[in-house]
């Protein structure tokens, strides 16, 4: 189980804590008093040995984290939070806000209990996407990708021309792939189960409480642990180049909209994916038989927004290519490869096929194409040969 959580974890970018939370492995009380702990050895006035001791006695006590050190004859430490710092620095030192205004947002926050960063976008002085900007240096610079000096270069850049974060660093080809993954909130915000506002916001208080943003989200009662565990698979999925983006947010979307278990059309989708492969494999088939023109081709390709979307999908989605001809194509491709036919006598028939929709055996039963052709055909061959393609 911890291999698994592990490569998880690594896929999704998710925090290892929140991961063995989602899969049951852990309580709520026992990753809060790991994070606490993880704070104060990063802080450097505990040391890891004597973190692992304080927490096992926490755990197996079932006691307080306080209690535990007071056990071990320590008085618990207090860490300040720096992260509400960290915010102001960030906006203050990239030149986004004066203090003053910093400090009268300060005092709405706290009047109204909203965070910092919701209040100023609700005054209008800061833009929802300048506050995503700031959020994400935040979680760059905690995750170690990039320094504060480079966060702040990134946001002056980012609020003079208007850009978000990512389009402004400078780093190394790593971060910017880390910042273009497929992160827990925008998956939920795309799919539309939290809104665009609820996403800003819990990341927000995430980075002041130091918990992943899964964990906020459950907190406020905007998402299941089961519906946490369902958008980790999906992310693992996506970082594992076996989904897209547009791909992993369609399935949670459905899953919300309909009920249906994100398990299920995660398979539905794996089968689908293969049918994908099989069709852009047989484009040169499709277009020497005429089944595809090159007009249709480019219209399917100018209706298409997503880069990511193969011509095979695009195929299949529009509903361009039925199933069973997909089969007919596979079949044909292979006669044509072992020399039992020629394009010549093969693709009137899949175009034949195609417009009428009779089916592909029937039509080569009823041609006449000479003695030497005729006992090469095995029916029951070839479907098997063209249902272990689809397998694999």
């Amino acid at each position: 189980m911890l291999a698994e959580a592990l490569e998880i974890s690594k896929s999704s970018g998710t925090p290892i804590g929140r991961v063995l939370l989602s899969l049951g492995q852990l309580d709520e009380n026992t990753v809060d008093i790991a994070l606490q702990v993880q704070g104060m050895i990063k802080a450097k006035v505990i040391s890891a040995e004597f973190g692992i001791r304080v927490i096992n006695v926490a755990i197996k006590g079932n006691m307080p984290l306080a209690s535990a050190f007071a056990k071990l004859g320590w008085r618990a430490p207090k860490i300040e939070n720096s992260n509400i710092s960290e915010f102001d620095d960030l906006i203050l030192l990239s030149g986004i806000l004066t203090k003053a205004i910093l400090d009268e947002a300060k005092i709405s926050s706290q009047k109204n209990k909203l965070p910092i960063g919701r209040v100023l976008v609700m005054n209008r002085t800061l833009t929802p996407s300048l506050l995503t900007s700031v959020l994400t240096a935040q979680v760059l610079i905690r995750d170690g990708k990039i320094t504060k000096q480079e966060a702040i270069d990134a946001l002056k850049l980012s609020f003079s021309k208007q850009q978000v974060i990512e389009a402004c660093l400078t780093s190394s080809s790593e971060v910017i792939k880390y910042t273009q993954k497929l992160r827990l909130g925008d998956l939920l915000s795309h799919a539309g189960i939290i809104s665009e506002t609820d996403k800003i916001s819990a990341v927000e208080i995430g980075l002041v409480q130091k918990k992943p943003i899964g964990q906020i989200l459950i907190e406020c009662n905007l998402i299941t642990n089961e519906l946490l565990s369902d958008c980790l698979k999906l992310q693992k999925y996506v970082n594992d180049g076996k989904f897209s983006d547009s791909t992993a947010i369609s399935i949670l979307k459905e899953s919300h909209t309909k009920g249906q278990p994100v398990n299920d059309l995660i398979l539905k989708r794996l089968e689908f994916q293969k049918d994908i492969e099989l069709a852009n494999s047989l484009k040169d088939v499709m277009s020497k038989s005429g089944i595809i023109s090159v007009m249709l081709e480019n219209k399917l390709k100018t209706g298409n927004t997503d880069p990511s979307v193969s011509f095979g999908e695009i195929l299949l989605s529009a509903g361009v290519i039925s199933k069973p001809m997909l089969i007919a194509l596979a079949q044909a491709k292979r006669l044509m490869v072992e020399n039992i036919l020629t394009g010549e006598e093969i693709y009137p028939i899949l175009s034949k096929c195609h417009i009428s929709g009779a089916n592909f055996f029937k039509e080569l039963e009823n041609v006449a194409f000479g003695v030497k052709v005729k006992p090469k055909i095995n029916q029951s061959s070839l479907r098997v040969t063209t249902a272990n393609k689809l397998s694999k």
